[in-house]
């Protein structure tokens, strides 16, 4: 009964680390896609688009960490959302580029891979068991 619910855990333990990997590389490619974004209020240019994109990578990486996802997948997830971010940051076949070469997309390039690497090496704290 015992090794029963072992092999259980740990194939419900692959299948949510495989499902997280795809589902950051689809926030890799929704932030990357939204982070352009901008609204005028008043003659000044706010860019929700990158706060947005930033808050979700964020989120999505410290949400993967609390819920203490298996370190080796954490890195898969980190390396699925930053790759999604390299592909779609090159120039397209038409000449067309998702992230121009602007302030937002200078933040949105340096900043979010520092936040992926800090946040999936993030030291574990151990829980006390009662």
């Amino acid at each position: 009964m015992n090794q029963a619910k072992s092999n259980r855990h740990r194939f419900l333990s692959v299948a949510w680390s495989i499902g997280a990997v795809g589902f950051s590389a689809v926030i890799g490619t929704v932030t990357t896609v939204v982070h352009q974004s901008s609204a005028s209020v008043a003659g000044i240019e706010l860019p929700w688009g990158l706060a947005l994109a930033i808050s979700v990578v964020v989120a999505w990486f410290v949400g993967l960490t609390l819920l203490n996802i298996n370190r080796w997948a954490l890195i898969a997830c980190g390396v699925a959302c930053l790759s999604m971010m390299f592909v779609l940051s090159q120039r397209g076949p038409g000449g067309s580029v998702l992230v121009p070469d602007s302030w937002q997309g200078n933040v949105w390039i340096m900043l979010t891979p520092l936040l992926v690497i800090v946040l999936m090496f993030w030291p574990r704290i151990p829980r006390k068991v009662n």
